[in-house]
């Protein structure tokens, strides 16, 4: 009988240990397993966003006729234009380089990326003097991510006349963005 109930003590000793570590690595698994979804959410959102921004190509033409104003449209399609033109619009007319050769200002906007069964992923989009976006990812658990897309500048101009037979000069500027993957 005595035997029994040191077999009893020396259980009850050892599961007051074991049970402590048990749920200590269940709630590591648990931490893990949410941040790899954090960051499975983050990173998917950050793809997302680089793939339509990486296919985009976003054409300035500015028309000068003779004894006119001069026009400017925005050439382009896609699902991220209207954003892209009001960053490009924005940076045109506030962002002009200071004589120090810094920059005056940047084009800032947030945006949330949603999907069903996913957390949002909040996105500060910011678009700089030389075109180039900086969007960097958080979501609510704290995972963090920023993407830096360079932009690639092409320039045309073409001399002639419109319809009229005025002199006119046209300059398409296309920006194009690319970068690293996430």
């Amino acid at each position: 009988m005595l035997m029994a109930l040191l077999f009893l003590l020396l259980a009850v000793s050892g599961s007051a240990v074991l049970l402590p570590a048990a749920l200590t690595a269940q709630q590591r698994v648990a931490d893990d397993h949410g941040y790899e979804q954090s960051y499975l959410t983050v990173s998917s959102a950050a793809a997302l966003l680089r793939s339509g921004i990486a296919g985009e190509e976003l054409c300035i033409r500015v028309t000068s006729r003779f004894g006119a104003e001069e026009s400017t449209e925005y050439l382009g399609g896609g699902e991220l234009h209207p954003l892209l033109e009001r960053a490009v619009r924005w940076v045109r007319a506030y962002a002009a380089p200071l004589p120090d050769g810094k920059e005056s200002g940047r084009f800032r906007e947030r945006l949330t990326v949603t999907a069903e069964g996913f957390a949002p992923v909040t996105v500060d989009f910011t678009m700089d003097g030389a075109y180039r976006i900086t969007m960097e990812f958080s979501e609510e658990n704290g995972c963090r991510l920023t993407m830096e897309l360079d932009c690639a500048r092409r320039t045309e101009i073409r001399d002639g006349v419109d319809e009229n037979g005025v002199p006119t000069a046209v300059e398409d500027t296309c920006l194009s963005w690319g970068g690293e993957e996430p």
